[in-house]
């Protein structure tokens, strides 16, 4: 089925300006509630798997890492509060993914969307762990079939949206269904935001070198800060498009501009 990117983009764009309330804002909140938190949270408890992973990188003998990092009681909360986070970032994105579809199809999205994903709160933590269960799965085969894998699965989340009596494996299913012959051209959706990561990325860096580098506490902060700024943009709008092609690939259609807003999704 054919996807018309640029006039989608087109569309998203215009929804980014004219939808009520503001996408910027509703995404604003969202990164707060999400990576925002996880700020402050990190500021006091440490991953204890980032901090493991950062220093076998600086070249610390493994097991000599494992017994410093994972053997006192401060490593048991860390590992604690990371779960926690994980699952709450799940449903807090299955929140934003169902306002974002709202706003594909034309439809009028709330604050209160972001929370949704708490009604499904055991469907959607099973279907992030499934999908990075199969993912996994995949890749230990090949760095190719765990790509494919990537593409096979990433409409389930809109499939369980679409429809939350249905299972978390009959979502992957779905999509799974959904994705045949589909898979590149995601890959190409998504490839045409590149640019704009890319621009992201000069930016955050640029800002991070002029305010004492990587190792300076405010350019870290300046380069956090320009990253989120910039993404008050570029989530809602690749996130409305992507909602987009999931409509094209179901074969959903914006009902007649008479006054009705569309069909009463139940997420």
């Amino acid at each position: 089925m054919y996807f018309d990117r640029v006039s989608v983009k087109r569309e998203a764009k215009q929804t980014l300006r004219t939808a009520r309330p503001s996408p910027l804002l509703v995404t604003l909140v969202y990164l707060l509630l999400t990576s925002g938190l996880a700020q402050v949270i990190g500021s006091f408890i440490v991953n204890p798997f980032f901090q493991a992973a950062s220093y076998i990188v600086s070249g610390y003998d493994p097991m000599q890492v494992y017994a410093y990092v994972f053997g006192g009681g401060a490593a048991a909360l860390g590992i604690f509060v990371s779960l926690i986070l994980m699952f709450y970032n799940s449903i807090m994105a299955f929140g934003y993914a169902g306002y974002t579809l709202r706003l594909s199809r034309g439809e009028q999205g709330a604050f209160g969307n972001l929370i949704d994903g708490f009604n499904l709160a055991v469907k959607v933590v099973v279907l992030d762990l499934l999908t990075a269960l199969f993912i996994t799965l995949w890749t230990m085969l090949f760095i190719i079939p765990g790509i494919i894998a990537v593409y096979r699965y990433s409409m389930a989340v809109y499939c369980l949206l679409d429809d939350p009596e249905i299972s978390p494996m009959e979502a992957l299913r779905r999509s799974k269904q959904l994705m045949i012959g589909q898979k590149f051209n995601f890959f190409v959706v998504q490839l045409s935001f590149f640019g704009w990561s890319l621009l992201a990325g000069v930016l955050a860096t640029g800002a991070q070198s002029l305010l004492g580098g990587a190792e300076s506490m405010l350019g870290y902060w300046a380069n956090f800060l320009v990253s989120f700024v910039f993404n008050l943009w570029l989530t809602p709008y690749m996130n409305i498009v992507f909602g987009s092609f999931y409509n094209n690939l179901i074969g959903y259609t914006r009902p007649a501009d008479t006054g009705y807003r569309g069909p009463e999704l139940e997420f």
